[in-house]
């Protein structure tokens, strides 16, 4: 009896412990977004932009694009993967953007109305966007 209760004991141990899965930021960062600030960079800018700039990034499942006034300025395939390289809070990703042949990486931190997305570099240029609704 003791054999078979250990055997269950097993099994149902098997079954009940799920494994978390990694953060995923590609459901996240699904929609529209307008600029609103740029602050960073070697000689520490800080810009505001009002609502209706015309500076757009849009992202659905597998496209993004870059719009200024309508007009796509860049468009391709994307992938956001968790980034270990740069301790941020909240917690970060890798943006690999793929458009017309050439990869273009990005940090982003992204919240449920806010994206901030800084270049890989020693500028350190970072770019908020919020959520249009």
């Amino acid at each position: 009896m003791k054999p078979i209760l250990a055997i269950l004991l097993v099994i149902l141990s098997l079954f009940s412990c799920t494994k978390e899965k990694p953060p995923t930021y590609a459901d996240n960062i699904i929609g529209r977004w307008e600029l609103s600030k740029r602050f960073g960079t070697f000689v520490g800018s800080n810009e505001n932009y009002a609502p209706g700039n015309g500076a757009i990034l849009e992202f659905t499942n597998n496209t993004y694009k870059q719009l200024f006034n309508s007009q796509v300025v860049i468009s391709g395939s994307y992938n956001i993967e968790p980034d270990t390289m740069i301790n941020s809070t909240p917690p970060g990703g890798r943006l690999t953007i793929k458009s017309n042949g050439t990869t273009i990486f990005h940090f982003v931190t992204i919240s449920d109305n806010e994206i901030i997305v800084s270049d890989y570099g020693s500028d350190m240029e970072y770019k908020m966007y919020k959520r249009l609704q």
